[in-house]
């Protein structure tokens, strides 16, 4: 457990409104309330300023308290967990979206890059990469304009190519119905 004063070592720090601010600081109960020996009180004077404005997240830092969960990034301690995931999700709400003209343009390309591979590819080949780059592009967009901007361009553009597969399929049917009449419904 840390102390909460100016050199209190920080677990994670952004810069906000053009300072340095800390996220996710520990502070010692001990700091918070008092043990007489039958029973715990609010400490007399605890400074208002770690707590003024910020999401608190209760809970043991320790690995000995028994809450620890493991994660891709080792064993945690659940409050730890909580804390990040709530910076992590203010981090993903807050992103600005891309302009809707570049958005669809980027979907565009996508669907595009789809119909392409569909077109020259056998189908599990196809799909296989189709799979893999949409995968690619929400990382990659996402890193550079956000996630909520990536998911967009990746939901529209394999919308459009499930919409362009379907038509295709109904036209090779169609087509087809002269030759082999009903039967071209089945399976040969």
């Amino acid at each position: 457990m840390f102390a909460d004063n100016t050199e209190t070592r920080s677990l994670f720090r952004i810069k906000a409104d053009g300072k340095d601010t800390v996220v996710l600081r520990r502070i010692s109960a001990g700091k918070l309330v008092t043990y007489d020996g039958s029973a715990m009180k609010a400490a007399e004077a605890v400074d208002a300023d770690p707590f003024a404005g910020r999401v608190v997240v209760i809970g043991s830092s320790y690995t000995g308290s028994g809450d620890v969960h493991n994660t891709p990034l080792g064993n945690m301690p659940g409050s730890i967990v909580i804390a990040n995931s709530l910076v992590q999700a203010k981090t993903l709400t807050e992103s600005e979206p891309a302009s809707p003209w570049l958005r669809n343009g980027l979907s565009l390309v996508l669907f595009l890059v789809f119909a392409l591979l569909a077109r020259t590819l056998v189908p599990v080949a196809a799909l296989i990469l189709i799979f893999g780059l949409s995968l690619a592009s929400v990382f990659v967009l996402s890193r550079t304009l956000g996630f909520a901007t990536a998911f967009d361009v990746v939901a529209v553009g394999l919308s459009g190519f499930a919409m362009f597969k379907f038509v295709d399929m109904i036209a090779q049917l169609l087509l087809q119905v002269p030759k082999k009449g009903w039967k071209v419904l089945l399976k040969h």
